[in-house]
């Protein structure tokens, strides 16, 4: 509710909110963006993930929105960041569609992220747990790729794809041995798992890398 949601901005003090919007949520992204700029209407919002991604005039449009990230975010919020630190300008950061005024400022895409291993582990400490719906079947739901080599049509893939000025390689995986890290590492913070879900869209498409995945799964998870 609304006095939840303002109890945390206040507890946090952010300079900067960030939404993961997939099109479903929009509707409650909308109301969310509401209330921060109502709290606050200089606290800074930033919008990402599929939605941004295949509708980013849209979703930066939004009323209440002031930016919406075109591509992979890790590198540009990152540098929203660390601009927004160093009281520096951020309205050039690649993969960023900043709104200043009536005007839309369309900075490029920059190039996916290969190898994933460059990535860190996830922070599995971030959120609580234990209020995860997953949590009650003792489920751990991971992703260790990203990207589909086909076209469906009732998939986004495809349009994502297009964003890239280097959509080679789209697919891709961190190594088996880092799967292995990221594995052993979650089931460190919670023994309690029982199961282990991979959402990724196409797990063990590369037959070289499944057989051996599968080898060290067997052996170390």
């Amino acid at each position: 509710n609304k006095l939840d949601f303002e109890t945390k901005i206040k507890e946090e003090e952010p300079q900067a909110v960030a939404f993961t919007v997939r099109t479903s949520a929009v509707p409650y992204v909308q109301q969310y963006l509401k209330w921060i700029k109502e709290i606050d209407s200089s606290l800074l919002t930033v919008l990402g993930g599929v939605h941004a991604i295949i509708a980013p005039q849209e979703t930066v449009e939004m009323e209440g929105a002031d930016i919406s990230c075109v591509g992979e975010g890790e590198g540009p919020l990152a540098d929203l960041c660390q601009a927004l630190e160093k009281k520096r300008p951020y309205d050039k950061i690649p993969n960023l569609w900043v709104k200043k005024g009536k005007r839309i400022i369309k900075n490029p895409p920059r190039k996916l992220i290969y190898p994933l291993d460059d990535l860190p582990l996830p922070d599995f400490e971030l959120f609580d747990f234990s209020k995860l719906v997953a949590t009650q079947t003792k489920t751990a739901v991971v992703i260790i790729s990203r990207g589909c080599p086909y076209r469906c049509g009732y998939c986004c893939n495809h349009k994502i794809r297009e964003v890239y000025p280097d959509p080679e390689p789209y697919t891709r995986f961190r190594s088996p041995q880092n799967v292995m890290l990221y594995l052993k590492e979650l089931r460190r913070l919670y023994p309690w798992i029982s199961y282990i879900r991979f959402i990724d869209n196409v797990l063990g498409i590369e037959r070289g890398w499944l057989e051996e995945f599968c080898r060290l799964y067997k052996k170390e998870v």
